[in-house]
This record gives structure tokens, sequence and C-alpha cells, in this order.
């Protein structure tokens, strides 16, 4: 019994990418405290918990329907999948689907409308991808980049998109960031020559943290300037070192898969910056909670489990 119980568990762990899950609350989380303090309003504690466990849910779905879309070609290529391999029954897995799409719908709508309608086009991105953009690789990544860039959205939505040209910027940058990590991605299966490409994902980190500080620079101390920017420097050799190993001639599909979970492990570093910018305590808390708990407890479950 034991042993059926933890082949389920690894089993869900697989689909649900365990790694990667520990970078979906900071994107809300900086969306949320940047629209805060543009536009000097307070957030409600149970407003925003509500909302990170919709984009939880949104992310969950996401990767069950990207499971149970891929069946078939995980059957011949991937059998060691929880579907293909029997962990998990076709029936566990769709009701788990249909219950994360119920619960993220319904967390969303308690939160209020404008969080109502971007967390539902969220939910539709992500089909999107899963069941026509997937295969495509332009439209796939960008659709992927899209999914992160209104999760931040989501967040700012929590108070009605205060000056929602900055946040339109700063939701396109971790788009672009997301969508070119994606594009590597892609690329897993072979061994193949990422060339200028590797160094996109730099590129877009650097510049959306740009972005933030010239937005908030009225706004914002020395102190936590400082802060933050050190959160991106050290982010910033961590990619940057992927950078290099994607660039040292043809990259190794291990080698690849590695690298990408370490690309996606980093979009943590920028958003603990984003929230460290804001000058408000319970913000500054959440960018060390999720630098310092976060990022390691991905780091940790990257190892035992794929992050793409």
């Amino acid at each position: 019994m034991t042993g059926t119980c933890n082949t389920k568990l690894n089993g869900w762990f697989q689909i649900i990418r365990l790694p990667n899950l520990f970078t979906v609350p900071g994107d809300p989380l900086a969306g949320a405290f940047m629209a805060s303090v543009i536009s000097d309003n307070s957030i409600s504690l149970l407003q925003l918990c509500s909302l990170i466990l919709a984009i939880l849910a949104v992310y969950c779905f996401g990767l069950i329907q990207n499971d149970l879309a891929d069946y078939d070609a995980d059957l011949k290529s991937r059998p060691e999948r929880p579907l293909p391999s029997r962990a998990l029954s076709f029936r566990e897995v769709k009701i788990a689907l249909a219950a994360t799409l119920v619960t993220g719908l319904l967390l969303a709508f308690a939160v209020g409308t404008a969080v109502f309608v971007t967390i539902a086009l969220l939910f539709m991105l992500v089909s999107a991808y899963n069941l026509s953009f997937k295969r495509d690789v332009i439209k796939g990544p960008v659709t992927m980049g899209l999914c992160r860039g209104f999760s931040f959205l989501a967040g700012a939505a929590l108070l009605m998109f205060p000056s929602p040209f900055i946040f339109v910027i700063l939701a396109a940058g971790m788009t672009a960031y997301f969508a070119s990590v994606t594009y590597i991605a892609y690329h897993e299966q072979e061994v193949f020559n990422f060339g200028g490409k590797a160094d996109l994902p730099l590129l877009y980190f650097v510049g959306t943290y740009a972005v933030a500080v010239v937005s908030l620079i009225k706004q914002v101390s020395f102190v936590n300037i400082c802060a933050a920017t050190a959160v991106i420097i050290g982010g910033g050799i961590v990619i940057y070192n992927c950078q290099r190993r994607l660039k040292a001639g043809k990259s190794s599909p291990a080698v690849t898969q590695k690298t990408v979970g370490r690309l996606i492990q980093s979009l943590v570093f920028l958003q603990a910056a984003l929230l460290l910018l804001i000058p408000k305590p319970f913000a500054f808390v959440m960018g060390l909670v999720i630098l310092l708990v976060f990022y390691p407890l991905s780091f940790i479950t990257g190892r035992l489990f794929a992050g793409s």
C-alpha cells in the first residue's frame, strides 16, 4: 500500500513539474505589490492568498492538460511518464483537471472582476498552448511566455491595473524572458547550436528589472535599490553561466535540459528583486521568502524531478 501511495505521489510531482511550482507565486506577488505602491493602496491578505492559490490552480491545470494531450507521444518516446506507466489513471488525472479549473475560476471570482477576467484569459492561453500551439517553435514559446506575463498581470489586477502602461511593459519583459527559455527547451531532445539566442534570457532578465527601477525610482529608497540590484546580479551570474554552457559548441540534450531547469528557477531572482524594490515591509519579507525559501526548494527538488 505504501509503495502504491509513493508511486502515485511521485506521479503527481512529475506531472506538475514540482521544481517549477516554487517559481509560480512570485509572479502575482510582484504584480500585486507593484500595483500597491504605484496606486498607494493596501492589499487584502485574504485576497492575495486567494489570488496565489488561483494562479497555482491554473499552473497545475496546464501541466495536467499537457500530459493528457501528450499521452500518445509519451507512450512512444517517454513511457516512464505517469500516464503511460499507469502510475496514475486517466480518471484520476481528468478529475484533477476539472478540479483545478473550477477551483481557479472560483477563487478568482471571489477576488474580483478584473482578477477573474485575467485568470479566465490565462486558462485560455494555457489551453491554446497545450491544444494548438505547442508544436510550433514560434507560437509555442510566445504563448508560454504570455502565461507568465498574465500571471504577473493577475497580481496587478488585484488593484485594477494602476498605471497600466508600466505593467504591460513589465509583463512583456517577463513574457520575453520565459518565451526565450521555452524556445531553448524546444531543442532539449537534440544536439543544437544556440548561438546568439542563448544571450536572450539574460537580456530580458536585466531589461525587465531596469524598467521596474525606472518606473519606481521616485518611490523607492537607496537601500531597496541596493538589495534588489544585489539579487539581480546574483541571478544574472546564474543565467550567464547557463548561457556559457549553451554556447560552448553544440549543446547536448542532457546539458540543455539541465540548463532549462536552471533558467526557469532563475525567474525567482527577478521576482524577489521586484519585491525588494517595494518600500513596504511585507513586500520586502516576501521577497526574502521567495529568494531564501522558494529558490532553494526549487533547486533541491530539481535534482529529483525534471523541470521541463
